[in-house]
């Protein structure tokens, strides 16, 4: 997966998604081993190292922005902490060559990441593959491993050395000139590999070697372990192991001499010391967290008695951190505000105020404002479960719900009525418990995260006359199987229903003329989403329908002029695909792993197919290819493994590098003398007039 994909992840990891975090690991936890490993020369050791990189990376993401590239970050704080451990920066020195290429020699190189090869059943070559990088020197191998699979740019890991930009360029240039000859060899060896580049071949081998990786018991032990210490940093609510201690592990550097001795204070006692005190400490903090919890219920139920006579206001604050604190205030109201046997004093005195908030009790448990001749409901009694917001409070009209009113509230249903016109952003947000909601007719626009994290959300009736859906309005709404967008919507904001995992249907009005970014994605049991030939809609959006996984049809509106990148990416149960004779692109990833694909129609306005556009199609057995197409990207039609028949036409000037690697059955047809026919030639695949 692209940074695009690892930003989304963490995105939805910084949230505790605990799915996310999975996929996180699992797509980086190789590089970060083999960084730790090319030191260690100790599987133990280098997974005890990265546990901790892990720990503080995940612990912090919201320290993580999207021009940060997570692999990267992971490595080099690999490197950083084995630094650390061994007290010497030996490993890191490069050996300088003469004579290398500059930084365009080795950025330009086409990398693309397979998981797996169609007929390669051995982990044989991929073993043979990485051994040639470990016959290298440390601080070359490690070079490599950082800038081509970590995404580390040169500047990051020259910092990390503490040499300079050139040194590590030259590095780099001298690792390639070595390694991949000899990893051609490999190739050569193995006919399954004839369509795969050298530089794709490292990438595949990191993922299916077994030399140097951890077997699935070490990793399945690791991961549980990581789950309970991420429990415990509170980046996680839940963990999968009982384990509650982990052996510090004796460190055997390779490529150095022996690490200086520990110290007491680094010491395996000075540790078990450490941890016992650390845990009676928690152990203490807990114990006045709860005696302050008693205290704290004393206080309120005495005062509860007390109430008669006086206004009282509570505030408890919780901090999720290694020790709990509460927070407790309470005031009594001023003597104006106290409650007499003169009740229309006290109305007098209300009356005075540009704002007032009434007293829960006096409407069914709501908080609300006073301005003018309106009413906007702040809040809600969290013990209640049904919300029923009047259309007057006070002789006033009920006109806004305020943002955030009921955050993180109980409620179950709502009935609100049509005198409310506006609901501000994150109003029934992380609302757990909500099932049904019917919406005032007098709403014309949904904010931001409205009904974001309202996770039982099964049924909402949206008013006739709203026209704007906005930025996550619905995200992770996954018990919302069906909903109605009323004709009157034209907008419909990013990752808006993105995370309903139970939405199965829906249709887009005629009048929508912008989709977001990511609108249904990871909508898992998205059937259908349909558009009529009326629409007005001229341009999807990137990551639409990402991993739309049971998505089986989908007509595309005929005014948009091109598929976004990744629109369509792990649509899997997608068979067919009818490009409408308007679209002239198909970018990058636009169908990557489509693997129910067996049919598209591409019509001759297509000029370019960007990289990776088919890559993984794995049943599409034919390409028939319009006169008009001119370019094909790098790994294109990678992965096809069924598509033995691609007719190319003359007018295809440029086809990049991989673009139909795996594809071991493949026939091309083209006209003789045609750009098609060498490229074929050149790669070994057979042709056809």
């Amino acid at each position: 997966m692209n940074q695009r994909g690892l930003w989304q992840l963490i995105l939805m990891a910084q949230e505790g998604d605990r799915k996310a975090v999975d996929e996180l690991f699992y797509m980086t936890y190789r590089l970060a081993f083999l960084v730790a490993y090319s030191v260690t020369n100790n599987k133990a050791a280098s997974l005890d190292i990265i546990l901790e990189c892990y720990v503080s990376l995940l612990s912090s993401l919201s320290d993580i922005d999207e021009a940060m590239n997570f692999s990267s970050v992971l490595s080099i704080r690999v490197l950083e902490r084995v630094r650390i451990l061994a007290g010497t920066d030996d490993f890191l020195k490069i050996k300088k060559s003469r004579g290398a290429g500059s930084l365009r020699d080795v950025s330009n190189l086409a990398v693309y990441d397979f998981d797996t090869l169609p007929g390669v059943e051995s982990d044989l070559p991929a073993n043979e593959i990485l051994d040639i990088f470990f016959k290298l020197d440390t601080g070359r191998r490690l070079c490599f491993f950082l800038f081509f699979f970590g995404g580390a740019s040169t500047d990051d890991i020259a910092a990390a050395f503490d040499v300079s930009e050139d040194d590590v360029v030259s590095a780099l240039r001298s690792a390639a000139d070595e390694t991949f000859p000899l990893i051609a060899e490999i190739r050569g060896n193995y006919t399954q590999l004839r369509h795969v580049n050298v530089e794709s071949l490292i990438p595949w081998a990191l993922r299916n070697n077994t030399s140097y990786s951890p077997d699935d018991n070490e990793l399945k032990s690791f991961y549980a372990t990581l789950l309970e210490k991420l429990v415990d940093a509170g980046a996680l609510d839940t963990t999968m192991t009982d384990d509650d201690e982990d052996e510090l592990i004796e460190i055997d550097f390779k490529d150095m001499g022996t690490p200086p001795k520990s110290g007491f204070f680094k010491s395996k006692l000075f540790f078990s010391i450490m941890v016992a005190a650390a845990f009676l400490l928690v152990i203490g903090l807990i114990f006045i967290g709860m005696r302050r919890v008693r205290e704290y219920n004393d206080i309120r139920a005495e005062i509860e008695r007390q109430t008669s006579r006086v206004t009282l206001k509570y505030t408890t604050g919780l901090f999720p951190s290694e020790s709990l604190v509460f927070s407790t205030e309470y005031t009594h109201a001023s003597e104006t505000e106290i409650t007499t046997a003169t009740e229309a004093s006290q109305e007098t005195e209300s009356a005075e105020k540009n704002t007032t908030t009434a007293p829960k009790e006096d409407y069914g448990g709501l908080s609300f404002t006073e301005s003018g001749g309106s009413v906007t409901i702040i809040g809600f009694d969290n013990s209640k479960k049904v919300l029923r917001i009047p259309g007057t409070i006070n002789g006033k009209t009920v006109t806004a719900i305020a943002e955030n009113a009921f955050f993180n509230s109980g409620v179950e249903s709502v009935v609100m009525p049509d005198t409310i016109n506006s609901i501000g952003a994150g109003a029934f947000l992380n609302c757990t418990n909500l099932r049904n909601i019917s919406l005032s007719s007098g709403i014309t626009r949904l904010t931001e995260n409205t009904f974001r994290g309202c996770s039982n959300l099964t049924s909402v009736t949206l008013p006739k006359n709203l026209n704007f859906i906005s930025t996550q309005a619905f995200y992770k709404c996954a018990s919302l199987s069906q909903i109605v967008i009323p004709s009157s919507v034209t907008y419909l904001g990013d990752w808006a229903f993105a995370g309903c995992s139970s939405l199965k249907s829906i249709s887009i009005p005629d009048g929508v003329t912008y989709v977001g970014q990511s609108l249904f994605y990871e909508c898992f049991s998205l059937e259908r989403c349909s558009f009529s030939s009326a629409s007005k809609l001229a341009a999807l959006n990137e990551w639409m329908f990402f991993s739309c996984s049971s998505l089986k049809t989908f007509a595309i509106p005929s005014k948009v002029t091109y598929v976004p990148a990744n629109c369509f990416y792990g649509c899997r149960k997608l068979e067919r695909m009818t490009l409408s004779g308007r679209i002239t692109s198909v970018d990058a990833n636009a169908f990557t792993d489509c693997t129910g694909l067996v049919a598209v129609t591409i019509p001759g306005n297509v000029r370019r197919i960007d990289n990776s556009a088919f890559s993984g199609c794995s049943k599409l057995d034919r390409l028939n290819l319009q006169n008009g197409t001119s370019y094909i990207g790098s790994g294109a039609f990678s992965g096809c493994s069924a598509l033995k028949t691609a007719v190319i036409p003359s007018s295809v000037t440029e086809i990049g590098l991989g673009a139909f690697a795996g594809c071991i059955n493949l026939t091309i047809q083209c006209t003789p003398g045609s750009y098609a026919e060498s490229y074929a030639a050149d790669n070994g695949i057979s042709t056809n007039p």
